[in-house]
């Protein structure tokens, strides 16, 4: 891990920390994986701002590996919001500022799929897409939006 990166993930854990959605203890995630910290992100949606300085955090870091990034989706729900800070703040960091930047939002279908709402697929086809996910258990969510993704 670079100095630059560590800073960054050292900055995010004291907003974090400040807003107490950095909880430290013992979890049982969902996949059944423990974990000694867990981050109530769902909590951070209640700090937009905070919510935004994360998203930028982690915009600037993919900024650095990939200078172009067409659309950007989450996992349903809270990828949402995550893939729109992240996409706002992108622009701040990639090198070519004339290309928008899209969102294709998503949500969970009854059958605990994952599908594009709004029509946002036609935002997917043929473009250079980062995939942001709020929390990561077992990685099966993340998976279905891969997949999801790679249809298109």
């Amino acid at each position: 891990m670079d100095n630059r990166w560590a800073a960054s993930e050292r900055h995010a854990r004291r907003i974090l920390g400040r807003v107490g959605v950095l909880k430290q203890g013992h979890f049982v995630l969902k996949g059944g994986n423990h974990a000694e910290e867990y981050v109530n992100v769902r909590e951070l949606y209640a700090y937009p701002v905070e919510l935004w300085t994360i998203s930028a955090l982690l915009a600037e870091r993919f900024a650095e590996k990939n200078k172009v990034i067409d659309v950007v989706t989450g996992v349903a729900r809270g990828g949402n919001y995550l893939a729109l800070g992240v996409a706002y703040s992108f622009k701040h960091f990639a090198s070519s500022e004339l290309t928008p930047i899209r969102v294709a939002i998503t949500e969970k279908t009854e059958d605990d799929g994952i599908t594009f709402a709004y029509q946002h697929e036609r935002h997917i086809a043929g473009k250079r897409v980062l995939v942001v996910e709020d929390v990561t258990t077992s990685g099966k969510s993340t998976l279905k939006l891969l997949r999801a993704v790679r249809s298109y």
